[in-house]
């Protein structure tokens, strides 16, 4: 599989809603069936299950990311959107969803240049 700039990809999503690796291996969404159903906690375990498979993944550290700021962890969640872009700089929803998190820990200054 390639991505759009023919460099090498290592997962897509399918149109069931699952993330379809490399080696064929198929890890859940999430973002379509657990998210939904606001199962945070067992949506974070399949973020973190896509990550041991695939740690480069930068969607799902930005997915992971969102859940654990829904759960209050702040700091943890501008962790895993800064991992993110660390992957992929020019992520739009990784940027806003750090800046916001930045704003709620009280970091507005940065959190705006961020934005």
């Amino acid at each position: 599989m390639e991505d759009s700039d023919g460099k090498p990809q290592r997962y897509k999503v399918n149109e069931d809603g699952f993330f379809m690796l490399k080696d064929g291996g198929l890890v859940t969404n999430p973002n379509n069936e657990v998210t939904n159903s606001e199962n945070y906690k067992e949506a974070l375990n399949c973020y973190n299950k896509a990550l041991e498979i695939e740690p480069n993944f930068g969607a799902a550290w930005y997915r992971k990311g969102m859940v654990i700021g829904v759960l209050g962890d702040f700091q943890e969640a501008i962790k895993c959107h800064e991992k993110a872009l660390s992957i992929e700089p020019d992520f739009i929803d990784a940027i806003f969803s750090k800046g916001m998190a930045l704003g709620i820990v009280g970091e507005t200054e940065m959190g705006s240049k961020v934005l």
